[in-house]
């Protein structure tokens, strides 16, 4: 009995300590499952928005587009825009790390042409031409310096694009530069005219400009049609230019400047109505304003027509030179 007694309690103290027995597995990982919210249809037209989620805690969602990891993100949110070319796409979403097993999902997106004409990447051309005073009483008096370098991978929107620097300094306050591109000119007036692009302002030059501006001027039948904006770091504004009294009008569109170092989605919206030139809206980062400005298009007697795109940046008064980055400049008009 007094062994039959000690092995009990030998086996009770067992119990109650764990000796013996085999440990617990430890808690598995959760299975990571990656959802593509958007795109939701098959085709589309650029930019293509990319929106992806993951259900589990994750270091990086990282996206592939054909193959190519095109970007990734702190987080278990990926939301990104991406200007794509007419074709077919692999769009992968993948999920790593932390407490999560990794994950992927793909979909296929066909890019369709946009109604219309498009102009592509006109930041990445050769035929851009130049001018210092073309802003000056008469296209006279001092000139900055200034330049434009093509082909920058860093900063860039993604490792499918690359970037524009323009840059302008100079001993001469309130001089600028100016670049354009001339294109094959519509013959008929303009239903919708877009001017499209991304600008980054690195830190080193966020309170340096005086002004960045960008226009399309397009003539017919000696009318002379001019969208022209300007974001003033003078006035806070974004204004407008009226071409024919040659002065710029303030819109009730607030301007706080860009914030440095990331990528700032521009869009104007335009159109014409005979001798008629119409400013529809501007849309920066997403946020649209429908402005609705009419003016009366300008009659110079060229007897040809025309089409441009320009950009612009300005000195101030100090002056400091600095420089900002271009990408993903694209023109649609019907």
């Amino acid at each position: 009995m007094k062994t039959l007694f000690g092995a009990v309690l030998v086996f009770c103290a067992a119990l109650a300590t764990g000796a013996g027995q085999s440990p617990m597995p430890p808690n598995p990982r959760p299975a990571a499952i990656v959802t593509i919210l958007q795109p939701t249809a098959a085709s589309g037209v650029s930019p293509i928005p990319i929106v992806a989620t993951v259900n589990a805690p994750v270091s990086v969602l990282q996206l592939y587009v054909d193959g190519v990891k095109s970007t990734e993100v702190q987080g278990t949110t990926l939301n990104v825009s991406l200007d794509l070319p007419v074709g077919a796409h692999r769009i992968a979403v993948q999920a790593l790390g932390f407490g999560a097993t990794s994950a992927k999902s793909v979909k296929t997106i066909t890019v369709t042409p946009p109604p219309g004409t498009t102009l592509s990447n006109l930041h990445e051309s050769s035929d851009w031409k130049t001018c210092g005073n073309c802003g000056n009483p008469g296209a006279k008096g001092k000139v900055a310096t200034y330049s434009m370098v093509r082909g920058i991978t860093t900063p860039a929107i993604n490792n499918l694009s690359t970037s524009s620097q323009f840059n302008i300094g100079g001993a001469f306050p309130y001089t600028n530069g100016y670049w354009w591109l001339e294109h094959t000119a519509p013959k008929s007036n303009l239903k919708s005219l877009v001017y499209d692009f991304y600008l980054y302002v690195p830190s080193a030059s966020a309170k340096s400009p005086q002004a960045i501006e960008f226009e399309c001027q397009h003539t017919l039948s000696g009318y002379i049609h001019n969208f022209a904006w300007q974001a003033d770091y003078a006035s806070k504004k974004w204004r407008t230019f009226d071409y024919t009294n040659n002065t710029w009008v303030a819109t009730t569109i607030p301007f706080t400047g860009f914030a440095p170092d990331t990528w700032h989605h521009i869009v104007a919206e335009y159109h014409e109505d005979g001798t008629s030139s119409v400013h529809d809206a501007l849309t920066i980062d997403g946020v649209r304003t429908a402005v609705n400005i009419t003016r009366a298009a300008t009659y110079s007697g060229q007897t040809w027509a025309s089409f441009t795109n320009g950009f612009q940046l300005d000195l101030n008064g100090v002056p400091t030179s600095y420089a900002v980055y271009v990408d993903k400049m694209n023109v649609n008009y019907q």
